[in-house]
């Protein structure tokens, strides 16, 4: 699991994450991600979560975490969490 691009929408200051998630178990998995938006001091500015349902073994799934809050100052972000739920 990676983020693969991280950015605040121009015209909204909205951040999102574009995520690669790719299913390591022998079942059909599914997925809820959490990410947090944070400053270059660590300040938590906001959160986003996305949820991937039923990728194969070894698919590769790609998804996005935006969040709306608007955010004023610059900002990278970090996976928090990750839970997988094979049925």
């Amino acid at each position: 699991m990676k983020i693969t691009t991280y950015a605040a929408e121009a015209s909204t200051k909205q951040p999102r994450a574009d995520l690669d998630v790719t299913n390591r178990s022998s079942k059909a998995s599914d997925y809820v991600i959490s990410v947090e938006h944070v400053s270059p001091s660590g300040e938590r500015h906001t959160e986003a979560h996305t949820s991937i349902t039923h990728p194969a073994p070894e698919q590769v799934a790609h998804d996005r975490a935006g969040s709306p809050t608007q955010v004023n100052a610059p900002v990278t972000c970090r996976i928090t969490n990750v839970i997988r739920v094979t049925p």
